[in-house]
């Protein structure tokens, strides 16, 4: 379950204020076990226009997946095999990450 999962997302781009086109960038999940029963976890998502949003916080087992509870914010951590999804629920996520972007992230391969 520790390490780092990554995924590359197509977004739109300006190169400047008239030329749009695709670029990818890339979203990532570390986990680092703290202890015995808790985790540690750094998650990185990025959405159109350069729009992104960092998440830090700790997490616990429950049911199978890795939940870290915080400010109205739920986020929780799905680990199959060699994948990971990230997905949050809460009024606190919409408001944590701003416009254009989600503290949601599918498709994490373990690196």
């Amino acid at each position: 379950m520790t390490g780092y999962y990554r995924t590359d997302l197509p977004i739109d781009c300006f190169e400047n204020s008239t030329s749009r086109h695709v670029c990818h960038v890339e979203q990532g999940l570390n986990i680092k076990r703290r202890n015995e029963s808790s985790y540690y976890l750094w998650i990185h998502t990025e959405g159109n226009y350069n729009h992104f949003c960092s998440f830090q916080g700790i997490a616990q087992i429950k049911k199978g997946l890795l939940v870290s509870n915080g400010d109205n914010c739920k986020v929780s951590v799905e680990i199959k095999g060699r994948d990971a999804s990230v997905g949050s629920a809460g009024e606190g996520c919409a408001n944590y990450c701003g416009a254009n972007v989600e503290l949601v992230i599918d498709g994490l391969k373990k690196k």
